[in-house]
């Protein structure tokens, strides 16, 4: 029996979590924390201007596990709430802190936990089974890689990796090219700072590239730009922002999928609408700003595959999974989506028709 605990973190204290720290098993774990200021007030939750925290952390195991939250300074725990509560984890409140048992059978269910009655700063928990390795012959990042050429896998070790080079209000700045049929793979305690782009060629002759995965445990974020700040455009050039983007006008991604990561302070959409087929085991965060849509997947181009969203958690500031009706047939599973607003499922509006170029 196994359990992948993380301790080591990224090498950047920035990134721990101010306010919980826990442990799986007495292995003490490296809880993330991104916090910034709500763009919007959001009743019960925050006011406008107010810090909030999106903390999580992810752990492996084929067996059950034993996980102790504490809050960072000392403050005791008095209550816990865990979800979703159709699961019947309860947490054991006692000294101070707070105990939650993952049994073989909840493994891979996403939990979200309040404590003391906050609603707002919370953490999530990612009861991961075994990670994934990547495929044999992949290159390691290491800052002169530009693109991830067709066939092939890019590692991103642990480290914090900016892939905004210049002109971060320019178009497409960060867009950091992924080719057909290949796979970029997050070590444990990688921070990849940019946006992967699927997409192939440029102008009348984009397509949509194929057969790309990303996965592995580690994490992507758009920190390096606030939503506030998104350049003056229309939606579809706003929406070259989203950390995954596909996006090309009356073509759907095909066999292309997500898995393991969590994308984290997206600047708008977190996926676009029409790249990703399937996503299993991710985690999406960014419940600052609207236009931070969570999940979305699209059948493929023949309309005869089920795009899939499976075991995943989302928490943001617009709509948190969006299996919506230019998506084709979208099956979802075990998923915790929630959102400060407006809606935690979105079932509404069709993709938008023309090309951002």
């Amino acid at each position: 029996m196994t359990r992948q605990v993380h301790t080591a973190g990224p090498g950047n204290e920035d990134y721990r979590s101010t306010r919980f720290a826990a442990t799986v098993d007495g292995d003490t774990a490296f809880v993330y924390g991104w916090r910034r200021t709500a763009e919007f007030g959001a009743p019960g939750l925050w006011e406008a201007g107010d810090t909030v925290e999106a903390a999580f952390f992810t752990y492996g195991a084929d067996e059950d596990t034993t996980i102790v939250v504490s809050l960072v300074g000392g403050t005791a725990i008095t209550s816990a709430v865990v979800y979703p509560k159709e699961l019947g984890i309860t947490a054991t409140v006692g000294g101070g802190t707070a105990s939650i048992t993952v049994t073989i059978a909840n493994l891979r269910k996403p939990l979200r936990l309040e404590v003391n009655g906050d609603t707002a700063n919370v953490l999530h928990i990612h009861p991961h089974g075994l990670k994934s390795t990547p495929p044999g012959g992949y290159v390691t990042y290491d800052g002169s890689q530009a693109s991830v050429p067709d066939g092939t896998c890019l590692l991103f070790p642990a480290g914090r990796w900016d892939l905004v080079t210049e002109g971060e209000g320019a178009w497409g700045a960060k867009l950091f090219p992924v080719g057909i049929g290949s796979t970029v793979y997050l070590e444990e305690g990688a921070v990849v700072i940019g946006s992967f782009d699927l997409r192939q060629g440029v102008g009348d002759a984009r397509t949509v590239g194929t057969g790309i995965s990303i996965r592995g445990p580690g994490i992507l974020s758009g920190e390096w730009l606030d939503n506030e700040d998104l350049p003056a455009g229309t939606f579809l050039e706003q929406l070259e922002f989203a950390l995954v983007m596909g996006y090309v006008a009356s073509e759907a991604g095909s066999g292309n999928s997500i898995s393991e990561c969590t994308l984290v302070r997206s600047p708008f959409h977190t996926i676009d609408a029409v790249s990703i087929n399937s996503i299993t085991d991710a985690h999406v965060y960014s419940p600052w700003t609207n236009n931070s849509d969570g999940f979305k997947v699209i059948g493929d181009q023949s309309n005869s595959n089920i795009g899939t969203i499976t075991n995943c958690s989302a928490w943001t500031g617009d709509d948190s999974l969006v299996p919506e009706d230019d998506a084709r047939h979208v099956t979802v599973t075990g998923c915790l989506p929630s959102s400060a607003s407006p809606a935690a499922i979105h079932l509404g509006c069709p993709a938008p028709a023309l090309d951002p170029g």
